[in-house]
């Protein structure tokens, strides 16, 4: 599940994610926060958000062996997105040929005025 709770120009979105098939489970969590800007005409958000996935191992436990640092610009109808993920091989080593750098670009099909906005406090409750 995820969400998004804003206070003025800035919000909080934290997300979780179960998956389990079999004896593997895993769990993606983490959170990321948004900056508003409402005077520029191209530039409507940035965002930076930090996640980590936990797994079971074979012998029981568990092991958080990914964690990611992203950021995202909204510019317009257009994202752009960068992440970098760092694989931890367990016991503190990190493994920076498994690490990943990932680039995003979306683009947004929705008339403008389409945009649902939900803040808190509403004037509408």
């Amino acid at each position: 599940g995820t969400g998004e709770f804003q206070i003025s120009d800035v919000s909080i979105i934290p997300s979780f994610m179960y998956l389990s098939q079999g004896g593997q489970k895993q769990l993606l969590y983490g959170a990321a926060g948004r900056l508003y800007f409402d005077n520029t005409d191209w530039l409507r958000s940035w965002q930076l958000g930090f996640w980590a996935r936990t797994t079971n191992q074979v012998d029981g436990g568990l092991n958080t062996n990914t964690v990611s640092l992203s950021t995202q610009f909204d510019l317009e109808r257009f994202q752009f997105g960068f992440s970098y993920d760092i694989i931890n091989q367990g016991f503190g080593t990190i493994d920076i040929n498994g690490s990943a750098i990932e680039f995003s670009v979306s683009y947004l099909f929705a008339n403008k005025g389409s945009f649902q906005k939900f803040s808190l406090p509403s004037n509408e409750l």
